[in-house]
C-alpha cells in the first residue's frame, strides 16, 4: 500500500495507491491472493499513506470480507483508519503491539524477548512484528524454556486473531 511521500523512492507497481480506481485496487488484491497458497489473511506492513484513507481502507477492507480474512495492521501513523474500517466491514484485524529490529545484538535481543514477555503476561497475548534472523532465532530458542515454564506459548497469527476477535 501507499508509503507516506518520504518514502517515494521505494513505490512498486504491485502498491495499492490512493489514486488508483476501485477496480484497480480490488485487481491488485485478487493477484496477490491468487499468488498465495492456503491464504487466510494480510498484513500491511508499511502503507502509511494508504492507512489513512478511509475510501482505499473500506474497498480493501470489504475485499478482506468476502475472502474471509482477517487484517494485521502494522501502524505508522496516528492517523490510521485501517481499524475502524476493519471493524466496520466485520474482519477480523489485530493491530502488531510490538516492533522488534532484529539486527540487534543477541543481548539486546533477549532483552526485547523477556519485555514482550511481560507485555503477554500483563495484556494476555502481543504480536510481535521483526524479520528473521540469526541472532532473533537464537535469542528465541534460548527464551522458549523460561517462555515454557512461564505459560506462554506462540500461536499461528490466524489463531491469536481468531481469540482477539471473539474478545471484541
Amino acid at each position: 500500500m501507499e508509503p507516506l511521500p518520504k518514502s517515494a523512492a521505494r513505490y512498486k507497481s504491485s502498491q495499492i495507491m490512493l489514486h488508483y480506481s476501485d477496480e484497480k485496487m480490488k485487481s491488485i488484491l485478487k493477484k496477490t491472493v491468487d499468488k498465495i497458497p492456503h491464504f487466510t489473511g494480510f498484513c500491511n506492513l508499511g502503507g502509511a499513506l494508504a492507512l489513512e484513507d478511509a475510501r482505499v481502507m473500506d474497498i480493501i477492507n470489504q475485499e478482506f470480507a468476502k475472502l474471509n480474512s482477517f487484517f494485521v495492521i502494522s501502524p505508522e501513523s496516528r492517523k490510521s483508519v485501517a481499524a475502524v474500517s476493519a471493524k466496520k466491514h466485520n474482519v477480523p484485524h489485530r493491530t502488531i503491539d510490538y516492533s522488534m529490529n532484529t539486527a540487534q545484538s543477541h543481548s539486546v535481543l533477549l532483552d526485547s524477548l523477556r519485555h514482550c514477555a511481560l507485555l503477554a503476561q500483563k495484556k494476555g497475548s502481543i504480536l510481535i512484528r521483526g524479520k528473521s534472523s540469526p541472532s532473533f532465532i537464537t535469542a528465541l530458542k534460548n527464551c522458549l524454556p523460561i517462555y515454557h515454564q512461564n505459560g506462554i506459548r506462540f500461536v499461528y497469527v490466524s489463531e491469536l486473531i481468531k481469540d482477539s476477535d471473539k474478545k471484541q
